[in-house]
């Protein structure tokens, strides 16, 4: 086990090339790992509890949200440092890096989804993405969309610009935690507290029934 964070990890990653894992914990600071457990780095927030986490695309900048609404970016190389923004009103519940590395994605307890240029500037906001706290995003393999999910139970599809793709995808009983796109970008797959696993097509069709088994 990975054993250092003094309080709940609350989310966790892989680096893009596979070989470092960071991780978000209550105790306020994102830790970086090797694949074997052994302990990289410890990045420092502001004392707040951490709640989410993110890889740029080339590895070298992790981002870090907490439960006040900042976002901090850390270069692992000791280059020059990133000022935090301040993101969202109540915790960052997922921050995701486009596959190019030139935007990242935040989204709030506030319901809001911002995209921000790499270095921090916002490009644009939907303040009522989501009616409850946004809790996952992941971005389409060759970054031509995205998708976002929360508590509200909705699943949506997004240009990379914030313009809203489709319908509200309803299907889940409870709050959704969890999103992946298939390798070819077809398929989105959604996870929930109700114990499914759904999957969506492109214009947010469901394909198949939801898979169930967990407790």
């Amino acid at each position: 086990p990975f054993l250092g964070h003094g309080s709940w990890v609350e989310a966790a990653t892989f680096s893009p090339d596979g070989e470092r894992i960071a991780t978000a914990s209550y105790d306020g600071t994102v830790r970086v790992w090797t694949i074997d457990g052994a302990l990289q780095q410890v990045l420092e927030g502001d004392g707040s509890r951490m709640t989410s986490v993110a890889f740029a695309a080339d590895g070298m900048i992790v981002a870090g949200g907490n439960e006040q609404g900042i976002v901090k970016q850390w270069r692992l190389d000791g280059g020059q440092p990133i000022d935090p923004i301040k993101a969202n009103s109540g915790a960052v519940g997922a921050i995701a890096f486009s596959p190019s590395g030139r935007s990242f994605v935040t989204g709030g307890e506030d319901g809001a989804m911002k995209i921000w240029s790499a270095d921090g500037f916002m490009r644009n906001a939907m303040s009522r993405a989501h009616d409850a706290q946004i809790r996952a995003i992941a971005f389409s393999s060759d970054g031509s969309a995205l998708a976002t999910a929360g508590e509200d139970g909705v699943v949506r599809f997004w240009g990379t610009d914030g313009t809203p793709r489709g319908q509200r995808m309803k299907g889940h009983q409870a709050w959704v935690r969890s999103l992946a796109f298939s390798p070819d970008g077809t398929l989105l797959a959604s996870a929930g507290d109700d114990g499914a696993v759904r999957l969506w097509s492109a214009d947010g069709t469901p394909v198949f029934d939801p898979m169930r088994g967990h407790d």
